[in-house]
Formats: C-alpha cells, structure tokens, sequence
C-alpha cells in the first residue's frame, strides 16, 4: 500500500492490523513530507476501519504524540472509532502500565508525572567478573578521600565513522551500572536520552528522573509532587532550568537529613547515583548545558549524603566546554576515556585521583601526509591496515607519557580530523576547536590530558606543534632531534602548547 520506513513493524493477522511506531514512517523525507506520509498512511487504514464490505478490522496503532498525529486523531468522526490509550513506558520499578492504561483527563500529580515516563535505560548484559571491577572502581571513585568525584563523566567519539567499540563499551558500563545499583539498592535514578524526537523527549527527562528519584527516595516523593500540583505546566511548559529546580534540586536541598537510614539487614546509604547515558542525544547543545550546569549548581549546595552523576556522552564541542567550564570542574568532575583495546568494558588504565602517566604514540602516513597519536593500544594497532606507520625516534614509538583523566595539573587535549585534507589536529584550546570548525575540521574527542603551560611539575619536557602549508599537515613533538627535522621538511613551529613527561 505505501511504503514504510524500516523501523515500522506491521503485522497483519486474523482481523487484526498492528503497526508499531507510526511517527517512524518516512522519517528519510523533509519533514512536511513526513507528515503527509503519515497521514496518508492512516487514511487508508480509517478506511479499513470503517469498510462495510470485508470484515471488521482492529487496529493498533503506537506512535510518539506528534502534533499532527494528535490532530488527526482528534478530527472529525474519528473519535466515535478511535480510543486513544496514553501509555507510560515501564521503568524498573513500574510494570503496572504493562497492559495500558487511560492516563488522559487525570489530575493527579502522580498521574502526570507518571505519564512523562520513558525507558530509563537500555536491557542490562549479564554480569562478569571484568563488569564487577568496573563496578567497584566507579563505586572507589565516588568515594575517594582525597577528592569526591561528584560527576563521571564518560566520554567517547560519537560520530559514525570514528572506532565504535569505545562508544559501545561505554552504553554496556551505564547498562551494568545501572543493574548493579539498582541491585545495591544505590540507584536514585537513571535515563537514556534518545535521538529520537528530541524535543518531546526535552519536556521529558528531568520528570523522567524526578519521577524515579521519588520512587528511591519515598521521603522526597510529597516534595516532588507539591511542586507538580503547585504547578502543573513543569511537565509540559516549562524550561529544563525550573523543571531541575523544582523537581529535582529543591526536593533534595530541602531534605535536611540525608543520612544513612536503617534497613532489616543494616545500615544502608539512600539511593544517590543517577546515570545519564548518552547525553549528545538529548535536545540542542544549549539544552545539553543547561541540565550540566543545572546538575553542577546543585551539588555545589548540597550538604547532605553524597550525591554522584554518571554521564556518558560523545565528546562534541559543546559538552567538553560545559563538562571543563570552571564553575563544574570545580565541584569536581572526573573525565573518563575508554580503551577499545580491551575485549569489554574498561577504562583506560590510570584514571584514579593520581593517575598513571601513559604513552601517546606516533605514526605518520606517508600517503595521507598525515600525523596520527593515541594512546589506545587498539587504535594504534589498527591504524597500520590504513597506511600509517609508527614514527620510531631514540629507540621509541611514543612522543611521551601523558594522562588519561583530569588532573590539578592537566588540561585536556582535542583531537578533531578535517576529512578534505585528511589531516589531524590537537589542541588545548577550545577557542582554536572552535575555529578549526569552521573551516572544515570535526571534533573526534580528547586525546589524553597534558600537563598546563604554568603547572610546575618535576622532569616535565615542552610539547611542540607545527603546521605544513604545503603537506597540509599538523604534527606534535617533545624531541629536540624530530624537530628539527620538521623544520628541514618545511613544517612552520607554532611554538609550546602544554607539556609531558618524557618516555
């Protein structure tokens, strides 16, 4: 009848027509075109509805509550043949919806923060002894002495044609996460941002987290729901800012105990880990540093038991300028950079209160004019099926040892890879990311973390960039020997940018 986009499930048995997420349909197309699509699509299924010559035909039909999709269904005769039936997505702890439930008309708070409710997270992988070493070393990170890691903040290349497996053994940590806390009786909430309708999806996520926090947290739960009964638009008006001050921050600030409470088997801390997994999904950039900037200030007030937030993301330009604003780091963030070398989920090795400096290692291909550094193993062993080479000086493959994670000392460096010249790019300065932009490079995340130009640490050695017109070409270097020898080969010296320790 009409062609639908893959993602639209359509199952036709006896008397009976099922199509599983209509909004999906032509989603290749311009929007408005989009649209038409959809409501021709549900012309032709009114007309089966309502055909007196064949036999009488059910259907069911789920879509995302599109503005057009709700007109349409609200138009004309169709609500004499139509019952709309406004499902909440189960949670963990709710499957009481499993069957369906008429949420429309209802005034209760619980009942309208309910119906904001999406999947907090994707299905969790069994576990493993590694995901149990993962598990304790986040749980040691938020418990540290020497600083508390109040913000996690996992980051990975989010574009399509970087090296995956970082990105995929980031969702498995928040999806491990999320179980074991939950397990632990530790998890107060946890969403997974969708790309799916990102506006829709806006007025959703702090009602989604709020709704599950008052669910872990039953002394916040009147809290939660005065705020909705005072104010019924939090839910479907207001900005991300009043939604996260009302539903989130206030309940918790106004909670003056937050100690630990008595359960049958001992004394047990309240649920204070919440998981954000992919936030480069969720909304406009702006929104994006809206909620970290929100999440930063509350904590920056919070006086009671600690509080964590584990948040996964692609490292695009927007997030690391909120992630390493001063007013977050602060209130102490802990960048986290995963290793695709590994066979599952881990960190690159090091990433604790005072790291351990590893290699950044150096290749060049001579085809692409290009210098390439890492310090994942898994990249610098693939990289060579493409046609780079590891550069080999005094007997090492390594420009040096750097860090893997935040530091006092550190700042983070950028790599981004502009496609039309093939060439890659590191700095420190988001100013020059942002530049670097607009003339074609994209942001593939951060490289490592380098030591800043005004810390004083013991044997740490300049770090030098240049730049070849002619090849197009950035390199990096701390020894005195290739340096010259870029020099000689026409490559422009851009001066120190930060520095490492030596190899």
């Amino acid at each position: 009848m009409y062609q639908t986009h893959p993602d639209i499930h359509t199952i036709s048995v006896s008397h009976a027509i099922i199509i599983d997420g209509l909004d999906g349909c032509g989603r290749d197309l311009p929007r408005t075109d989009q649209h038409a699509a959809q409501i021709r699509v549900l012309n032709a299924l009114r007309y089966l509805a309502v055909a007196q010559d064949i036999p009488p035909i059910r259907l069911l039909i789920t879509s995302q509550a599109h503005v057009h999709l709700e007109q349409y269904f609200q138009s004309g005769d169709l609500p004499e043949i139509t019952l709309p039936i406004f499902v909440g997505v189960n949670t963990i702890q709710d499957d009481e919806y499993s069957d369906g439930a008429l949420l429309s008309g209802q005034d209760h708070a619980w009942d309208l923060l309910k119906s904001m409710i999406s999947s907090p997270m994707l299905e969790s992988v069994p576990h493993q002894d590694r995901d149990s070493q993962v598990y304790a070393r986040i749980r040691g990170w938020s418990q540290e002495k020497e600083r508390e890691w109040s913000i996690l903040w996992i980051s990975y290349n989010s574009s399509d044609e970087g090296f995956p497996p970082a990105q995929e053994r980031a969702k498995t940590i928040m999806k491990n996460l999320q179980k074991r806390l939950s397990d632990d009786h530790l998890l107060a909430a946890s969403v997974y941002c969708s790309n799916v309708d990102n506006q829709q999806f806006e007025r959703q996520l702090v009602p989604n987290l709020a709704y599950q926090l008052a669910e872990s947290r039953p002394e916040l739960r009147t809290s939660i729901l005065q705020a909705i009964e005072d104010n019924p638009t939090l839910l479907s008006a207001a900005s991300i800012q009043v939604q996260f001050e009302n539903l989130i921050a206030q309940p918790l600030l106004q909670t003056s105990s937050n100690v630990s409470t008595l359960i049958p088997h001992g004394p047990k801390l309240s649920p204070s880990y919440f998981l954000i997994d992919s936030l480069h999904h969720f909304c406009a950039s702006g929104a994006q540093s809206t909620l970290i900037y929100c999440i930063s200030h509350l904590l920056s007030l919070y006086k009671g038991s600690r509080l964590t937030f584990i948040i996964s993301s692609g490292a695009e330009l927007d997030l690391c300028s909120a992630f390493l604003a001063d007013r977050v780091t602060s209130i102490h963030v802990k960048p986290l950079m995963m290793d695709s070398s590994s066979d599952h989920a881990t960190f690159m090795a090091g990433a604790s209160s005072n790291p351990t400096p590893v290699l950044l290692r150096q290749t060049y291909s001579p085809l692409g004019t290009d210098h390439f550094y890492t310090i994942d193993d898994g990249e610098f062993n693939r990289i060579p099926r493409i046609g780079y080479s590891p550069i080999t000086h005094n007997g090492h493959d390594s420009v040096g040892r750097v860090y893997t994670s935040m530091t006092p000392f550190s700042i983070p460096l950028f790599r981004l890879f502009n496609e039309w010249n093939g060439d890659h790019f590191f700095t420190v300065d988001l100013d020059e990311v942002k530049s670097a932009g607009r003339i074609g490079y994209k942001l593939e995340g951060i490289a490592c973390f380098v030591i800043r130009k005004d810390a004083k640490v013991p044997q740490a050695v300049p770090l030098y960039r240049f730049w070849s017109p002619a090849k197009q070409d950035h390199a990096i270097t701390s020894s005195v020997s290739y340096r010259e020898e870029l020099i000689r080969d026409g490559y422009e010296d851009e001066g120190i940018f930060g520095y490492i320790l030596p190899v």
